[in-house]
């Protein structure tokens, strides 16, 4: 009897084993797969993890004291940790690849003392944050989300650094702030919203008031909090002046340049700025006039002496600008195939203005041959009153009735579809024979010169014209910013811009034209994310009315974030 109770014992022992085993495997399991993160923690002064599995991750910092929940007071999407320091915003929700690691410097908000615990979410759907869901428990009841945390409590704060300059500045009703940390990062808030100052730098920032508050930031959040606050009054600012700027007259803008040219403290004596002045239409800059204060201004330049200075940039009316031609407004001359096939670029001429009749580069219809446009001969010249479309008018081959050749011998049509500058039949498939004589090659040769010729005399382009080249082709999101090389040749009146997401630019054309030339750069919007983009560009100037313009640069591509 004893015998088979131990035995019996022994049984349920092991079995109990085995289910423990079982058990603790499948809670391990568990737990591995709901992480979001490895590597959470605190890191110096950064944030620090590594992805796991491609997807969205945000970030959330929470403190509770005394026992109470954890309440979070920062939060952000994580995107672009490709950079050297990735972004944390509201405004970001980017999909991140797995085994990428995160360190992030900028926890503003980190004040109070007690536990602190970072949280890192992850989703393999873009997350949504609300500062209505101010517990992370509102976070975990979410299914889809994967949660790791990292936790340590906080003790002490910073101490707050002496070493940092202030000066300020007013334009007009406006009062600016500039901020120079020396040795230690900075957090200043001023309306309502914090922003870091890094160690060594300067920056410049609006504020509705006379004063501001500041904190040192902390430089390891595993056992500093951010500083207590000092609070600034600029009134308070010993051996500091304001500027006061205004402008009067005839229609203008003038600014100040936030940045010193000298190496001295803005708003000292002996501080110099830069003046800019902008006229508008019909109106013309006058002079920098002193006001109030001592100050002295030479070549656009402020120079401050010992006291506060009000100046006023003078504008007065332009009396050229009344007899002058105004600028008139664009129409477009487009073309129609009539029934044939290529496509021949759409022209911008001046309202108003005369327009030569291009060469026609459509390729004719089978057993047709170009006559004339609807509106006259090749050559002739017609007034653009408005948008206008050309037709093209064809006729019968004379003494033909044999079936079209399969290389085109209209002089004006095309026949290297491999040109993205040059018209195609998508339907022309036959190819030269092998046994294409010399002649016939040369002839076809001459055929595509003469179409391409007559391509570029029908866009107005001019071989020789001055040209200038993309420099730099930056993403942002839905966005591409353009920046060019700038030109100085004098007749040269603007830019024209073309992208398209085809390397031939032969589909999903869109221009943008840029009427200065002292710009050189552009911003465009509305593109569409993860996509590729071609640019080119190229100039233009004005002769007759018409536009001429220089060859297209080398196109450059980029992907729209």
């Amino acid at each position: 009897m004893k015998t088979i109770k131990e035995t019996l014992l022994l049984f349920i022992t092991s079995m109990m084993c085995i289910f423990s085993v079982f058990g603790c495997s499948s809670i391990v399991s568990k737990a591995a797969s709901n992480e979001a993160a490895t590597e959470v923690r605190f890191e110096g002064d950064h944030v620090h993890f590594k992805t796991i599995s491609e997807g969205y991750y945000a970030c959330m910092i929470a403190n509770s004291q005394n026992g109470s929940k954890d309440k979070i007071f920062f939060y952000g999407y994580i995107s672009d940790s490709n950079l050297d320091n990735p972004r944390l915003g509201t405004f970001q929700n980017v999909s991140l690849k797995a085994n990428e690691t995160i360190d992030y410097k900028g926890c503003w908000n980190y004040n109070q003392l007690g536990k602190m615990t970072l949280y890192v979410l992850y989703s393999s759907e873009p997350i949504t944050l609300s500062s209505s869901k101010a517990y992370i428990s509102d976070y975990k009841k979410n299914s889809k989300l994967k949660i790791s945390e990292y936790s340590t409590t906080i003790s002490k704060k910073t101490p707050m650094a002496k070493d940092y300059i202030v000066g300020k500045r007013v334009e007009g009703k406006n009062t600016y702030v500039s901020f120079r940390a020396v040795s230690s990062d900075l957090i200043a808030e001023y309306y309502s919203s914090p922003s870091r100052i890094e160690a060594g730098s300067t920056v410049k920032f609006f504020l509705t008031n006379n004063e501001f508050v500041i904190r040192t930031m902390s430089s390891d959040l595993n056992s500093c909090a951010n500083s207590d606050s000092v609070k600034i009054k600029l009134k308070d600012i010993p051996g500091r002046y304001n500027v006061t700027l205004s402008y009067t007259g005839g229609g203008g803008f003038a600014s100040l340049d936030p940045r010193e040219i000298s190496k001295t403290d803005w708003g000292i004596k002996g501080a110099k700025f830069n003046l800019y002045k902008t006229t508008c239409k019909g109106s013309k800059f006058k002079e920098w006039k002193i006001i109030s204060g001592k100050a002295t201004i030479t070549n656009d330049t402020l120079i401050l002496t010992d006291s506060d200075v009000e100046i006023q940039a003078v504008f007065e009316i332009d009396p050229d600008y009344a007899t002058s031609e105004p600028e008139k407004p664009m129409c477009t001359v487009g073309f129609d195939p009539n029934g044939g096939s290529g496509t021949m670029k759409r022209i911008s001429v001046e309202q108003g203005s005369y327009y030569t009749l291009p060469a026609c580069t459509f390729i004719a219809p089978k057993g047709k041959e170009f006559d004339k446009w609807d509106k006259g001969a090749v050559g002739a010249k017609i007034t653009v009153t408005a948008n206008t479309t050309i037709k093209a008018i064809w006729k019968d081959k004379s003494g033909s009735s044999s079936p079209e050749p399969s290389t085109p011998t209209d002089p004006t049509t095309p026949t290297d579809p491999a040109d993205p500058a040059k018209p195609t039949d998508p339907t022309e498939q036959t190819k030269p024979t092998d046994t294409a004589t010399d002649s016939s090659k040369q002839v076809a040769a001459e055929d595509s010169t003469a179409a391409k010729n007559a391509e570029e005399k029908a866009e107005n382009i001019n071989k020789k014209q001055k040209n200038t080249s993309i420099s730099k082709l930056k993403a942002g999101k839905k966005s591409i910013t353009i920046s060019w090389k700038k030109l100085t040749a004098k007749d040269i009146k603007g830019y024209e811009i073309q992208y398209s997401t085809d390397k031939a630019f032969k589909k999903d054309v869109k221009t943008v034209n840029i009427g200065k030339t002292k710009r050189t750069s552009k911003t465009i919007k509305k593109f569409t994310s993860k996509k590729k983009y071609y640019v080119r560009i190229r100039t233009y100037k004005k002769s007759g009315g018409e536009k001429i313009y220089s060859k297209w640069s080398k196109s450059k591509s980029v992907k729209v974030k």
